[in-house]
């Protein structure tokens, strides 16, 4: 795999945040206000890609966007629960859906993290 295809797989993982939110609003676990909250993560990170993918082609070694990459999807795994819990209280953060949404959030939070860091071990490697 290409480095432009893992910053477009790290783009893909970005515009879950969103979709994810939508469906859990469309099944009914969350209200629609929530659909703004998962743009937030979505569009930060899909901005963050697209600065990579522009800058795939050139061999600069590991840049500020790369670092960027990097620090956008451990700050959505660090705030988002945080988040979450300041948003709706102790006592129901948790539950009527809300965990799955975190656990996926997590998830996709990771997911980029792993494809940052294969693109930075394959850049080490030249």
């Amino acid at each position: 795999m290409n480095k432009k295809r893992l910053y477009l797989a790290y783009c893909v993982l970005g515009l879950m945040y969103l979709i994810v939110k939508i469906v859990w609003v469309a099944a009914g676990y969350l209200h629609p206000g929530a659909i703004a909250h998962g743009a937030i993560p979505a569009v930060l990170t899909v901005i963050v890609g697209l600065l990579g993918i522009k800058e795939a082609g050139k061999s600069t070694g590991w840049s500020w966007r790369h670092r960027l990459m990097l620090a956008m999807p451990i700050l959505a795994f660090v705030i988002t629960p945080l988040f979450m819990y300041l948003k709706q209280g102790s006592e129901c953060w948790l539950i009527q859906g809300r965990l799955s949404v975190l656990v996926v959030y997590e998830l996709l939070a990771l997911g980029q993290v792993a494809l940052t860091s294969i693109a930075a071990l394959r850049e080490s490697r030249r």
